[in-house]
Parts: structure tokens; C-alpha cells; sequence
């Protein structure tokens, strides 16, 4: 089920002929209903003798009504018994078992007359067009009803948003004369992309999480703290110091914002080589997080390596953790941080409310525009650069690429 044709393939071939495309639409649960999209574009599911779908009253597959479901059987005995719907007079809709070999049969006989079997994402791109096919995929990743409800709101506007925007930018193409605003042009195209970019962050973590990484002396207690913010034991705890050697993670959300809790291994001087790579790949990690959390042992004496830390990453989020323990520390030096109990749950609540404050500061308007995924925002945001340069050919190459696919 992996060899899925390529969107570069999908053209007509050297008689100018449009193939049928079919993609399966849904996971591969075995006991749930799978769904196969076939968009018969070239007629050959139709036309194809012996047929491949009987219906059990039978209505030949030309004749159904458009929006019927018509029980039947597909494909060669032993068959496959399905329901069909016919979305419009080439496209339907083939539901079967889930299970693998349900559906590795349908695609099997389809490609047997020539229709080409592709990923859902390649079928929405070619019927719908790409940004039409990048918002659905944005709204089958987002992870809580708080990023799907603003994704959906975001349906058509990107596109809509585009088009005025290569409009504007052939204005300001045109030669400067008396007649042609082409300066308030330029600066309303400007001020467009600026817009656009700005929330460019916010858009494409709608679907994937925000990064929030941990970082701390060795046994601070980061993986009691994860569990304690995601309600579960996901990472390992242990007293041993450099338990953790690597980075794991485990995901959650905070205010309908999805998290993903980036657990590293203990900063401090060892000898031992594997340690060491793993302390290493924590500090990088550590400066590439959405949100850092700081971590101080209340018990213990403050170090000089997390006040250096502290004061290389001032935006971090301080926690005192262990507060349930004696203090056995300065808090004077570090008089902003959260005091947070991973045993008893004091603190954690509120620090949840500030990761959600961190991660996103500020919410886009409701009328708000952004790109959904990385390729848009890349594009808006070398588009935004071109104008301002006033490489206005530059740009609409930007904005052609952003509505085509580059």
C-alpha cells in the first residue's frame, strides 16, 4: 500500500489523456470502516466490463444518484462487500472493511484498469487545488477542538487572501505615472505580507505542538514534573542521577494549546562520554524550545551553571520544584521563579497557565489570515522580504509559487 504515485505523474499523459486517481481516506484500524476516494476522471471505472461494483439491486455504477448509498459487491469472487456513494458524476466514495486486505484488493483491481493509487493528501491537492489540500491536512493534524475550531475558521481565506494579493502585486509592476497609485499600492501589499507573517508562528503550531523544553541540574526532578503536568506516568523516574541520557518527550495541552514536553538529560561536569553527548544535546535543545522551563532544587543549593543558564535565556520560566521539601537554597536568586511540588501538585496549575501564556502571548483577531504549515509561511515570508526590497517581479514569482506548489 506504500507505492503511491507521485503528484509530478498526475498529468495528462502523451494523448492527452486525464488518469483516474483513488487514495485511501482513512487509517488502517482494522475494525473500523475504510474509506477509498476514487475520482473516475478518465471514465474507466464506469466503462469497465465485467463491472467492478454489482449492486445488490442491480443499479449499473453509471446510474446511481449522486448522494445514494448503494450496497454491493466489488471486484472479482470472493468479493468485497461495500457501500458506494457517489459524491458527483466522477468522484465517489468505496467503504469497506478496515482491515488492510480489504482495501489492498480494491486498490489492486483499480490499478488493474489503469487508475492510480495515491495518498489523500495528492488526491485533495489535485481536486481541490494545493492550499485547499494544505488547509484539510492542517485540520486532520490539529489535536484539540481549540486549534481545529480556529483551522476551520481559516477555510478559503488563505486562498481568497492570495489572490488579492497577486492582484496588488501586478499593480505594482506597472510604471510610475500621475495616474497609477502605485506607492499606496506597494505600501498596502507591504502592510498585507507584514500581517500575514506576523502570525505565521502561531498558524503552523495549530498543528503540531508547541515545544517546551526542560532543563535543570541532574535528579531536579524534570521527569516528576512532566508527569505531574500531563497526569501520567510517561517519563522515568529514578533517584539515580543521569537517569535521562537523551530527550523524551510526552504531549499534552494547556488551554486547548497542544504541548510537547521536551525532558533532558541533567546539566552538570561528568567524565563519562555518552553522559556528556547527552548533556549536550540537552543544552542545544534547551535554546530551540517554544518555551523553557528553568528548574532550581529548593532542597539543594543554587548552582552557578542554572544562574548562568538563567541569565544566557532571561525569557525562561524559573520553577522552584521540591517547595514540599526544606529549603535549603538563596530563593533570593531567583525572587521571580514559581514555587512548584510535582509530589504534592502545588504550583502546578499555575504554571500550566503560564506555559500557555508563554507559548502564545497573544491570540490573532478573529478575521485574522496566517499560513497553516511551513512551505506557506517560508513563501509569505520571503515574499514579505522581496517588497520590501521592491522586487515586485520576485514577489509575484513568491505569491504564484504559494498558490501552485514550489
Amino acid at each position: 500500500m506504500n507505492d503511491s504515485t507521485s503528484p509530478s505523474d498526475l498529468g495528462p499523459d502523451a494523448h492527452g489523456k486525464r488518469h483516474s486517481l483513488a487514495a485511501r481516506m482513512t487509517g488502517g484500524q482494522r475494525g473500523a470502516v475504510a474509506t477509498v476516494r476514487l475520482w473516475d476522471r478518465a471514465d474507466v471505472v464506469t466503462t469497465t466490463a465485467p463491472p467492478l461494483f454489482r449492486s445488490r439491486r442491480n443499479v449499473d455504477l453509471g446510474k446511481i444518484p449522486v448522494g445514494e448509498l448503494v450496497l454491493g459487491d466489488w471486484g472479482p469472487t470472493p468479493s468485497e462487500e461495500v457501500v458506494l456513494c457517489r459524491i458527483n458524476p466522477q468522484l465517489m466514495e468505496i467503504h469497506c472493511h478496515g482491515g488492510e486486505q480489504a482495501v489492498a484488493r480494491i486498490a489492486e483491481s483499480l490499478r488493474q484498469i489503469g487508475v492510480q493509487w495515491i495518498d489523500w493528501q495528492t488526491l485533495r491537492h489535485e481536486e481541490h487545488g494545493l492550499l485547499a489540500a494544505e488547509w484539510g491536512e492542517a485540520l486532520a493534524q490539529a489535536s484539540t477542538s481549540r486549534t481545529a475550531a480556529i483551522v476551520l475558521k481559516q477555510q478559503g481565506r488563505f486562498q481568497q487572501v492570495v489572490d488579492i494579493l497577486r492582484k496588488q502585486s501586478e499593480r505594482c509592476t506597472v510604471p510610475r505615472g500621475a495616474e497609477n497609485p502605485r506607492q499606496s499600492a506597494e505600501r498596502e501589499l507591504i502592510a498585507r505580507l507584514a500581517e500575514l507573517d506576523r502570525w505565521s508562528t502561531f498558524g503552523r503550531h495549530l498543528s503540531r505542538p508547541w515545544d517546551v523544553v526542560l532543563a535543570g541540574r541532574t535528579n531536579v526532578g524534570k521527569s516528576s514534573l512532566i508527569n505531574a503536568l500531563v497526569g501520567f506516568e510517561r517519563s522515568i523516574v529514578s533517584d539515580q542521577p543521569g537517569t535521562t541520557r537523551d530527550v523524551v518527550t510526552a504531549e499534552t495541552a494547556c488551554a486547548g494549546w497542544p504541548i510537547r514536553f521536551n525532558d533532558t538529560a541533567g546539566l552538570r561536569s561528568t567524565v563519562d562520554a555518552l553522559e556528556s553527548e547527552g548533556i549536550q544535546r540537552a543544552s542545544e535543545r534547551f535554546s530551540l524550545g517554544d518555551a523553557r522551563l528553568l528548574l532550581f532544587d529548593v532542597s539543594q543549593p543554587i548552582g552557578q551553571l542554572e544562574l548562568q543558564l538563567l541569565q544566557d535565556y532571561p525569557d525562561a520560566i524559573a520553577v522552584a520544584h521540591k517547595s514540599d521539601l526544606s529549603i535549603g537554597c538563596d530563593l533570593g536568586q531567583i525572587p521571580a521563579a514559581l514555587r512548584v511540588s510535582s509530589r504534592t501538585g502545588q504550583g502546578v496549575p499555575e504554571l500550566l497557565t503560564r506555559i500557555a501564556e508563554t507559548v502564545v502571548p497573544e491570540l490573532p483577531p478573529d478575521d485574522a489570515t496566517f499560513p497553516l504549515n511551513s512551505r506557506q509561511a517560508n513563501l509569505v515570508a520571503r515574499a514579505r522580504r522581496h517588497a520590501v526590497e521592491s522586487r515586485w517581479e520576485l514577489v509575484q514569482q513568491d505569491l504564484a509559487d504559494l498558490a501552485r506548489g514550489a
